[in-house]
């Protein structure tokens, strides 16, 4: 899947040279290893924390992510593992600080959100009987301990924390034949309806946590963080809706929208919400591939825009956007280049890399695109689930 990527990359780096990859960090195997074994006897009926995580130190490039040593459904023999949660730095440094053990037989619970004030995730177990609740609940890192534990109904899905400090929570919910964005609180109360309407997409909170922005079947809207005062901003073409992604800067969104009349193929726009003319970040992809499609990109240190992009099936691959529009694919050492970028920070991007499609033996790793040096955070193993979740530091602000 590489390709030809010295047009205006010869005075940096040789292509022809940069296989001699650095694959660092594998320390992290023997820790890999230890979770997939059977974590204690069957009489342990709780998750038992692991360790304290130096939480107060996170930033950008910093993220949470959830290791799971369970086997993929594509495994010859089905084995229950250990499940875990980690904060890992932006040096490839991880540090467990909540265990499932294999003997826990309680909810399935998965990753949500990691709160802005950095000590708390969040995260939900939906069941797969109709009208049963969602449960969620909050896990310090500071403590290694559950904080917090609250329900919401059945149909509700949780988007994440509110901003800045994490003291509520967004969530999208069906009513009638709408969609609506509200906000509980961490107790799973109901506070307001910030949105209602027949295509809402999702949402995110402004850094500020003063309004909040709704993807719609035409655009987006901000609201303010009580359901008042609604700005529309229409993309630049028909489209059959926008999602936003996170705050590009401190006045602009980024958001994926969908052309109308051109099946999915999502295409990245940047609306100004503080005012200004709604521009493209990405031309709009035909199908044809290997591109079907961008909804996500970062803008590294060395000027170079860097897209997750959709590719044929459920695979995605990191994707390099030249300045005239092209798009030419990163090539990933050491992974099978089915690749989801979490976030950027420095020269470098951190990639979730799954060896299947759907994901399976999911690997987490930091890649250089100039010179395809890695880092692995956390090796895949053969058959295990691996990294199954991962929230980066802010995940609303731009990388």
């Amino acid at each position: 899947m590489a390709e030809n990527r010295c047009v205006t990359r010869l005075a940096r780096a040789s292509r022809s040279t940069a296989l001699a990859v650095a694959v660092l960090g594998v320390a992290a195997v023997s820790t890999v290893a230890a979770l997939a074994a059977p974590a204690g006897p069957a009489s342990v009926a709780r998750p038992r924390a692991a360790s304290v995580a130096p939480w107060n130190k996170a930033g950008p490039g910093w993220a949470v992510f959830e290791y799971s040593g369970s086997t993929t459904p594509q495994a010859k023999r089905a084995v229950k593992g250990a499940e875990a949660l980690y904060l890992t730095s932006p040096q490839g440094k991880s540090y467990p600080f909540y265990t499932w053990p294999a003997s826990y037989s309680g909810p399935a619970y998965s990753l949500v959100d990691w709160s802005g004030d950095r000590q708390r995730v969040l995260v939900a177990a939906y069941s797969p009987l109709p009208g049963k609740p969602v449960q969620l609940e909050q896990i310090s890192l500071a403590t290694g301990k559950v904080v917090g534990k609250f329900t919401l109904p059945s149909e509700a899905g949780a988007l994440g924390y509110t901003r800045p400090s994490g003291l509520n929570l967004l969530a999208m919910l069906p009513h009638g034949d709408t969609e609506q964005v509200v906000r509980y609180n961490l107790a799973g109360r109901l506070q307001t309806v910030l949105a209602s309407g027949k295509a809402l997409t999702g949402a995110i909170d402004s850094p500020d946590g003063t309004s909040v922005i709704v993807g719609t079947s035409s655009g987006l809207e901000q609201v303010g963080n009580t359901g008042s005062s609604v700005r529309r901003f229409s993309a630049p073409v028909p489209v059959t809706g926008c999602d936003p992604v996170r705050w590009w800067s401190s006045s602009t969104v980024l958001a994926w929208c969908s052309a109308r009349g051109i099946r999915y193929y999502p295409r990245l726009w940047l609306f100004p919400v503080g005012g200004g003319k709604v521009t493209a970040l990405t031309p709009q992809r035909e199908g044809h591939g290997p591109d079907y499609g961008d909804v996500e990109a970062w803008r590294l240190s060395t000027g170079d825009l860097y897209l997750k992009a959709t590719g044929a099936g459920c695979s995605e691959f990191i994707g390099w956007q030249w300045q005239n529009g092209t798009l030419h694919q990163v090539a990933v050492p050491g992974t099978a280049n089915n690749n989801t970028v979490v976030t950027g920070f420095g020269s470098r991007l951190l990639v979730q890399a799954a060896n299947a499609c759907p994901g399976g033996g999911n690997s987490l790793l930091w890649v250089d695109p100039i010179t395809s040096a890695i880092q692995f955070v956390f090796p895949a193993e053969p058959d295990l689930d691996g990294v199954v979740a991962v929230v980066p530091f802010d995940r609303t602000v731009a990388g």
